[in-house]
């Protein structure tokens, strides 16, 4: 069951025009659309196919909203895969899994805390994708220990 400050956020998330506690607004067209991530060259993550899950543990949620870059508009239908080190630092796999984003263009994904390895901040690895937009890979850093996160994440359209 999630607790209710993730069910507030998402909740949030599905009001137009609403402003998350950072203050990102939501809705209302271009001029309020934000992104957090943008395409990074990291790792590369093992071939899919992965699991099909949003759940890996119980001890971390990120909610991961996948707008258009260009119109602000959610996009259903995209692929989310994520990857992440056990409690040790280790990639063993248990902590990888393949989900799609909601009518909200939303994804809820709860997972054990992401580790760092070699002194690294600890993060989770994303790989998007959704027809007709290019792919994206990026990672989400968990800052200051939060157990409750969000994302945002903008896809490009094909050109």
């Amino acid at each position: 069951m999630m607790n209710r400050s993730i069910l507030w956020m998402i909740l949030m998330v599905a009001l137009a025009g609403c402003v998350l506690p950072n203050g990102v607004r939501f809705g209302g067209g271009v001029a309020n659309c934000s992104f957090m991530a943008w395409h990074q060259s990291i790792d590369q993550l093992p071939e899919p196919p992965y699991p099909t899950r949003d759940t890996t543990g119980d001890e971390h949620t990120l909610v991961v909203i996948v707008r258009d870059a260009e119109t602000c508009q959610v996009i259903e239908g995209a692929s989310v895969f994520f990857d992440m080190t056990n409690h040790e630092g280790v990639y063993d796999g248990t902590q990888q899994g393949a989900t799609v984003t909601n009518a909200l263009g939303m994804v809820v994904i709860r997972s054990n805390l992401p580790s760092g390895y070699d002194g690294g901040q600890p993060h989770i690895h994303l790989f998007l994708e959704a027809d007709g937009y290019t792919p994206i890979t990026t990672s989400y850093d968990r800052f200051g220990g939060a157990s409750e996160a969000w994302f945002e994440i903008m896809l490009s359209p094909l050109a």
